[in-house]
């Protein structure tokens, strides 16, 4: 089921092999520094402000957070 779901919409499952951690840290670090940094600090009052405030703070995380890696500020 979940297979044709992907075929249908042309999307490319990750697949990685079982027990591997490795397939979802990219997504749960964002997921978990979104959380910190955004929606523990500021609860949205409605799921339009949830929204305004999620694509401002993606915007943010891509072009202007510090890269705690590089010490830099992402490109633009």
């Amino acid at each position: 089921m979940w297979t044709q779901a992907a075929q249908k919409y042309v999307i490319t499952p990750s697949m990685s092999r079982r027990g591997s951690c490795h397939g979802n840290a990219i997504a749960e670090n964002f997921f978990s520094i979104l959380k910190t940094e955004c929606i523990y600090r500021h609860k949205p009052a409605s799921l339009e402000e949830a929204n305004d405030m999620f694509a401002r703070f993606i915007y943010f995380y891509n072009h202007e957070r510090i890269q705690l890696k590089t010490g830099a500020a992402a490109t633009k």
